[in-house]
């Protein structure tokens, strides 16, 4: 299995919490990645790994997997991983109370996720973005950044609204 498809497997298995297993499929990806000399694949190993680092709250760790993963990302010219390695790297700003650093970090994510045409990640972005900004009571600016999100996607029951009634 070529190491692409096991961080993909990786990350399907990440809303499960499934870390122990995501970390060792990832672990596997990286060995294979790196024999097989696929440099942009290893990158995107790293910023996995960084993310499962993340949300284990191990903010060191995910900081030194997603630093590997942009460099090596910028170095084969893979810009869609500088952008998640960048948000990565804001969440851990945020978790060090680092608002003013992650708010410019998630800006700067936000443009470049625009030019890939990453909806995914402009939307992590903006969310991010929002949520520090309602922290620093800029309220009206996170309103504004909010609703200058364009739909990513319709649901497959499209018409219906959801609620929370």
């Amino acid at each position: 299995m070529r190491s692409a498809s096991l961080a993909a497997l990786a990350g399907i298995l990440s809303p499960g919490g499934s870390w122990e297993e995501r970390y060792r499929i990832l672990k596997r990806a990286d060995r294979i990645a790196r024999a097989a000399g696929d440099m942009e694949g290893l990158a995107g190993v790293w910023a996995e790994l960084g993310s499962v680092h993340m949300s284990l709250n191990q903010i060191e760790s995910a900081e030194s997997y997603t630093d590997k993963a942009a460099r090596l990302a910028e170095k084969v010219g893979c810009p869609a991983l500088g952008v998640d390695s960048e948000i990565i790297t804001g969440l851990a700003e945020i978790h060090r109370g680092e608002k003013e650093s992650a708010l410019r970090r998630f800006s700067s994510a936000l443009e470049r996720a625009h030019a890939l045409g990453d909806a995914r990640s402009c939307l992590i972005c903006s969310m991010n973005a929002a949520r520090i900004l309602g922290a620093m009571g800029s309220h009206a600016q996170a309103r504004t950044l909010l609703g200058s999100l364009a739909p990513v996607g319709v649901p497959s029951r499209a018409g219906r609204r959801l609620h929370a009634d």
